[in-house]
């Protein structure tokens, strides 16, 4: 990477056209983030992306799992 590179984080596609849906690291980790919403609505799966596009660019995370769903992110390559 550059230095004049800008970095962002790849979390999806749009499914209209296609189109990467991205957000610099400041959107969410300026100072505190939190995911909420109802059962069923994809809280695990943004998270997953989160801490995994994040790891991409080797980000400090610190991530409380109070309920160990997420114990098998440090398995996964990614991470190592």
């Amino acid at each position: 990477m550059t230095p004049n590179q800008t970095i962002s984080l790849h979390l999806a596609n749009s499914l209209q056209e296609d189109a990467p849906i991205r957000i610099s690291p400041e959107t969410p980790f300026g100072r505190h983030c939190a995911v909420v919403g109802s059962s069923g609505a994809g809280k695990s799966w943004m998270v997953a992306r989160l801490v995994g596009e994040a790891a991409h660019f080797k980000s400090k995370i610190l991530l409380i799992d109070a309920t160990g769903e997420f114990q098998s992110l440090s398995q996964n390559a990614f991470l190592s």
